[in-house]
């Protein structure tokens, strides 16, 4: 009896630990690995801040100061199509940063001048990109398209006067030329490098005076043609997927862009018989800043 009980119990505990029912419930507690796949749509939102410097220089006028600075907020959108089986890539990107910030500078007459001006910059570019190889986790990729630029400024030199500042619109069409370089450390994390150039294609200046009217009675504009220089920009993103079509990225960049002295207009007083001239002076821009972007694969 004593070896039979044994031998019955031995085979009850066997019976639970092989059950095909507690196989079973373990495996469903196992964590399935995570994998990116591939995904032809890639959507980009995210919210920027920018530190904006800009400066004026005119050679004759050792003197002369121009200067606009400070902290800007926009947002960024992006849109890439990159299908499986091609090399080829697309990308739409929408860019808009405004907010006010300090003048420092003067008046025509070399009264200094310290306010603050409205400032709000609109950039849209398009590019293709192919891929030179994919391979041990990195990625590079050569791209190149168009790209539109839009800032405005608004400078009230006497804010108890309305009407009394003027407007100024620069607008500015290149070709953007650089390359892509991702690197996956592991499933989820990701870092990235983006160096690029931009071509000038053409440029245009316009000022407005909103409290100034023509002889015909017409708001006072004034535009022309504008230099532009070749301007160059450099990000590094750094991407954390959390869901395998879902990622949250920090990506830091900078940007500096160059104008040069441009003629605009050359005014002529009837009342006096003397002429005026409006000119552009050489300037330089630079940005410094960060994007909080949200991507989501589809």
């Amino acid at each position: 009896m004593i070896s039979l009980r044994a031998t019955v119990a031995k085979t009850a505990i066997t019976a639970v630990v092989y059950s095909p029912v507690f196989a079973s419930n373990l495996e469903t507690r196992t964590e399935a690995p995570f994998r990116r796949h591939h995904r032809d749509h890639e959507i980009t939102i995210g919210t920027e801040l920018q530190y904006f410097d800009y400066k004026e220089s005119v050679p004759s006028k050792p003197s002369f100061k121009s200067e606009e600075r400070g902290m800007v907020p926009g947002i960024a959108f992006t849109y890439r199509l990159a299908q499986r089986k091609s090399p080829f890539s697309l990308m739409a990107q929408l860019n808009y940063s405004g907010s006010s910030v300090l003048y420092d500078g003067g008046l025509q007459d070399g009264t200094p001048l310290v306010t603050q001006s409205g400032l709000s910059i609109t950039q849209v570019q398009l590019t293709t990109g192919y891929s030179l190889f994919k391979q041990s986790g990195h990625e590079l990729t050569l791209f190149a398209g168009i790209h539109s630029r839009t800032w405005v400024r608004q400078l009230d030199t006497l804010k108890k006067a309305p009407g009394s500042g003027y407007d100024e619109t620069y607008s500015r069409l290149a070709i953007p030329v650089g390359f892509q370089w991702k690197y996956s450390l592991n499933d989820r994390f990701e870092v990235g490098l983006e160096p690029s150039i931009a071509l000038p294609l053409s440029g245009f200046f316009e000022l407005t005076y909103p409290g100034a009217t023509t002889m015909e009675g017409k708001p006072a504009i004034f535009g022309n043609t504008l230099k532009s220089g070749t301007s160059f920009r450099v990000q590094a993103p750094v991407t954390y997927w959390i869901h395998p079509d879902y990622g949250l990225s920090l990506n830091l960049f900078f940007e500096t862009l160059t104008f040069q002295e441009s003629h605009i207009a050359t005014l002529f007083y009837v009342r006096s018989w003397q002429t005026a001239t409006i000119s552009e002076p050489d300037s330089r821009t630079y940005h410094y800043g960060s994007q909080i972007r949200l991507h989501i694969r589809m």
